[in-house]
């Protein structure tokens, strides 16, 4: 039997290209990477210029000194760095990262090299002999110019990507870097460098660059974690390796830090309560230390604690999408207790059973407290036992006041809102519209008049808002209090860009975010229906008795006048005191004369018994 022979695998030229094109994610992690390789050669200063149509990163490292160092260290990809040689390097492969964007010029000892892969391929021009170059300068002339907006990008990712480094970075002149011993932190050990705070997200820095954004619910609060230590990440430096025993470590603080802060804030962000969630499931927190903490939100958007769900186990439980309109009435009639079915997967269960189980047993395991479950009711029967209608009711069928109130807001509507370009319209005709604070416009609708057993007011999202009849019947005072509910209602709606009447009736981030905006345009809605009443109170007295005239009028008086009196009332006071201080005055004139007229009768006596 012929005796086998040893061969060994080979790297085609085009995996090699591929390898170098693929890594190149986006053009700054092909220049964090050149920053990468100055720190990993001993630089203590690195200047970075970038213009619309190059990038210079220059160092004052050790440069490459020999031919021997080209050939093992820029002509070959994937040459492994020796113990302790280099921070960040791993394999030599990230400096292709660069070539991957323009035409990469090497400065560096006597060497020059020019490398142009959309010309040359894997090849490259090398000029040696040159006037010696401290450091290294490497020049990417960019196969296209920056726009604008990317310049403008890269910059502002650069920023962030090396925020951290000890070694001071330049970008056009100025200084772009932090030494992470000189920031504020909450937490240090040896491990790392710890800042907790409200964001979505953890900001992952590896000796001081920026690696990944990492889930704030999964360690429980978002934040910056600069480790101090070499982690185990992949070739391209976006991921970390999750059997890292320094980022295990990592997160473990981490994590125990914001349990310590979650347990003690009164109100907890989204990233804190799911993360509580999934301590509370795997057992690493107890059902006693989050029961009073609102953890699971309900149908309309708010949260609940457990004890506030688990406190009476007569009363029902369901659980339906967010907003849903059945859930909303049930909710309000206090009989039953709706929570967001998100929340299912939250606790990493398919069905209501399924979380009322799992609920049980975390309750049971937990000997200090105990709580009979209550029943689950089907969302069916919610929807079965609180369904709506919608009515729109003709004008014709309006009651005197209605009307009143209808035509007062409508006026004081458009009177808010103004003149403007049509938002829904390409051309340049123009509309009624809102301003709103992203600086863009809403039509004004037409405000109608209606009937529903479930909302104050709904909307198309489009054409018209209808005010419940049932709603402005508890407007009975006619005064400011009752025009701010009413104008309250009017904003709520148009901060609605979808049909409201529908079962799913959802309340956003972004619908918040617009309502919140919007309060001054309430106030100044309200005070302009204040002013409307009158007048369309006073245009109907034409066809009303005269009592009423009279009653209307009166009122008109009493809302216009009301500053006047104060101001007379003001002045009254103003007048008594000046009135008080006068008699005080006179009093003490006419003591002053009963006692001169005293002592003048004594004299007389006394000269007279002389005499």
């Amino acid at each position: 039997m012929a005796t086998p022979e040893r061969r060994k695998f080979k790297m085609h030229d085009a995996l090699l290209t591929s390898v170098i094109r693929d890594q190149a994610g986006s053009l700054w992690k092909g220049v964090l990477e050149g920053i990468q390789n100055a720190v990993d050669a001993g630089s203590t200063t690195i200047e970075l210029t970038v213009t619309p149509e190059k990038i210079v990163i220059s160092d004052n490292g050790r440069g490459f000194t020999s031919l021997q160092e080209v050939n093992d260290y820029f002509e070959t990809f994937g040459t492994p760095h020796e113990e302790g040689d280099a921070i960040f390097g791993h394999f030599r492969m990230g400096r292709g990262q660069m070539f991957n964007y323009g035409i990469t010029t090497y400065r560096t000892g006597e060497f020059r090299f020019v490398v142009d892969i959309e010309k040359d391929g894997l090849e490259y021009d090398m000029h040696q002999d040159l006037e010696k170059h401290p450091g290294c300068e490497v020049t990417i002339d960019l196969y296209e110019s920056l726009l604008d907006g990317e310049r403008f990008d890269l910059e502002k990712r650069l920023r962030q990507a090396i925020k951290y480094l000890d070694t001071p970075v330049f970008l056009n002149g100025e200084v772009i870097t932090t030494a992470p011993d000189s920031a504020k932190w909450d937490y240090e050990d040896d491990d790392a460098y710890y800042k907790l705070d409200s964001t979505q997200t953890v900001k992952v820095y590896h000796l001081g660059c920026y690696i990944l954004d990492y889930p704030a619910h999964n360690l429980g609060s978002g934040g910056t974690v600069v480790a101090k230590k070499h982690l185990m990440v992949n070739m391209a430096r976006n991921a970390i390796n999750d059997q890292c025993p320094i980022w295990r470590r990592i997160k473990k603080f981490y994590q125990d830090k914001s349990k310590e802060k979650n347990l003690r804030k009164p109100r907890l962000d989204d990233a804190g309560r799911k993360h509580l969630i999934d301590q509370l499931v795997i057992r690493k927190v107890s059902f006693k230390e989050v029961d009073k903490l609102k953890l699971v939100p309900d149908s309309n958007g708010s949260y609940l604690s457990f004890n506030q769900i688990f406190r009476r186990s007569d009363k029902p439980i369901a659980f339906a999408p967010s907003g849903h309109r059945g859930a909303d009435r049930a909710m309000s009639s206090g009989m039953v207790t709706v929570i967001d079915e998100a929340v299912l997967e939250d606790f990493g269960v398919d069905t209501p059973e399924e979380w009322v189980a799992l609920m049980e047993r975390i309750i049971r395991e937990d000997k200090n407290c105990w709580f009979n479950s209550p029943p689950v009711m089907p969302l069916s029967d919610i929807e079965n036992a609180y369904q709506g209608f919608f009515r729109i009711i003709p004008q014709n069928d309006w009651k005197p006041v209605e009307t009143i109130w209808m035509k007062a807001i409508s006026q004081a509507d458009r009177e808010v809102a103004g003149w403007h370009r049509d938002a829904w319209r390409d051309d340049y005709r123009t509309a009624y519209a809102h301003p709103f604070p992203d600086k863009s416009y809403i039509n004004c609708r037409e405000l109608v008049l209606g009937e529903s057993d479930l909302a104050n007011a709904w909307t198309d999202g489009k054409s018209y808002i209808a005010i419940n009849r049932d709603f402005l019947a508890q407007l009975k005072n006619r005064d400011f209090k009752d025009c701010v509910r009413l104008a309250q209602l009017v904003m709520h709606e148009y901060c609605h860009h979808e049909n409201s009447a529908g079962e799913s009736h959802l309340h956003d981030a972004t619908f918040y975010q617009n309502y919140h905006d919007m309060h001054e345009t309430v106030a100044k809605l309200a005070d302009k229906l204040l002013a409307k009443l009158p007048q369309v109170s006073a245009q109907r007295c034409k066809s009303t008795t005269t009592a009423l005239r009279r009653v209307l009028d009166r009122q008109k008086v009493v809302v216009r006048t009301i500053g006047d009196l104060e101001e007379q009332e003001s002045k009254l006071v103003k007048e008594k005191e000046r009135l008080e201080a006068l008699v005080k005055e006179r009093k003490a004139a006419k003591s002053r004369v009963t006692a001169e007229r005293r002592k003048k009768r004594k004299l007389a006596a006394s000269a007279e018994k002389v005499a």
